[in-house]
């Protein structure tokens, strides 16, 4: 897949530092690399970029935004790009600024967290294997390794002991938008109740924008005290806003969790995501499932367990008190520092006795990497 990248001068070396790294960890993947000018000779293509382009990154920032970068060179790439319908516009967000709203229809990737981060949520939404394409990996692991450690996953599936712990790489994909994403929507109900003279524009260069861009944590903390009881609600409307049923990966979850002849089968999902796809698409397919979102419940023999440890909101139905979602910064630190947790425990117990393989998982959760390391 050919791509082509365009940013301003302050976005030069976030835009290389990305680049980079999307090549690095899919080796499908080719820059075209040339200046603006160099990309026209006399008003027509330069025949070196006359290939097919597959794919142009828009990095955006409040720098883009002044420059009108998309109205400049999408109209460039639309003439240097031969005819193709499957041409796709992405736009990569390196800071709280939003892409124009014309533009709702392209894709977006938010790296303002983190350069790593926004590779990984663009190569899940392009349904590029990364993982296997990571360059680093294949220097380090032979193919027999490799397949070694492959077949150990295939002998726990068969044997009943796979666990899948899935992060926001499943749900991406179909629509569900990623943390900042979310954020975002949920910001805009705030300013809302906070008064109709306030919007989201006017707030972005205040205090409370540059605390979006520190601690989403704390911005958390922000929405859960001024929606107060509709706050659950809120996140449920902003969650599913748009969302299709299901992503590739969500596909192949509901096929590995078929019973075999043998009556084995995976022997449970742990999730950090709050949306309910993997519980629709398994009931789609007929594969009894239980939801875990709070201490006490229990599925039967015949039902596969999906914990939720970070909450739960599906996507119609009642919401009760039960429905508490690891969302702001009080609510992380209390499962953080709660040893006892059932969420705690259920992590740590699969973590010790099952084979876990990770799925569409940043891994940038401290938490996470702390009951690894105690597993």
């Amino acid at each position: 897949m050919r791509f082509f990248s365009t940013f301003t001068d302050d976005d030069k070396g976030l835009a290389s530092q990305f680049s980079k790294q999307l090549v690095k960890r899919g080796k499908q993947l080719e820059e075209l690399k040339a200046s603006k000018e160099n990309l026209l000779k006399h008003g027509s293509p330069s025949s070196t970029y006359k290939k097919k382009l597959e794919l142009v990154l828009i990095f955006w920032s409040k720098s883009a935004q002044d420059e009108s970068v998309f109205s400049l060179d999408t109209s460039l790439l639309t003439i240097v790009a031969e005819p193709n319908e499957n041409l796709k516009y992405v736009f990569i967000k390196l800071d709280s600024s939003s892409p124009p709203s014309s533009t709702k229809k392209f894709l977006i990737v938010d790296a303002s967290g983190s350069i790593e981060e926004g590779v990984t949520q663009l190569l899940s939404l392009l349904n590029i294997d990364y993982a296997s394409a990571e360059i680093g990996l294949a220097e380090q692991i032979s193919t027999t390794a490799l397949n070694s450690k492959i077949e150990r996953l295939q002998d726990a599936h068969r044997e009943g002991t796979l666990t899948l712990v899935c992060g926001a790489g499943i749900s991406i994909p179909a629509g569900v938008p990623t943390w900042f994403e979310l954020l975002d929507r949920l910001l805009s109900k705030m300013l809302e109740r906070l008064g109709p003279e306030i919007n989201v524009n006017s707030v972005e260069d205040s205090e409370l924008g540059e605390i979006r861009q520190t601690s989403s944590l704390i911005v958390g903390r922000y929405l859960k005290n001024v929606l107060k009881d509709d706050f659950v609600s809120e996140v449920r409307d902003a969650l599913y806003d748009g969302v299709a049923k299901s992503s590739p990966s969500i596909d192949a979850i509901v096929d590995l969790s078929r019973p075999t002849r043998s009556g084995s089968a995976l022997n449970s999902i742990i999730t950090f995501n709050f949306d309910s796809l993997l519980e629709e698409n398994l009931e789609t397919a007929r594969i009894p499932c239980k939801p875990i979102y709070a201490e006490g419940t229990r599925p039967s023999s015949e039902e596969l367990p999906i914990f939720h440890v970070h909450g739960y909101l599906p996507r119609s139905g009642p919401l009760t008190t039960e429905d508490s979602l690891v969302f702001s910064e009080d609510a992380y630190h209390d499962q953080f520092v709660e040893p006892f947790s059932w969420a705690n425990l259920t992590q740590l117990s699969k973590f010790s006795q099952c084979t876990c393989l990770f799925v569409g998982l940043s891994m940038t959760d401290p938490n996470l990497r702390r009951l690894l390391d105690v597993a």
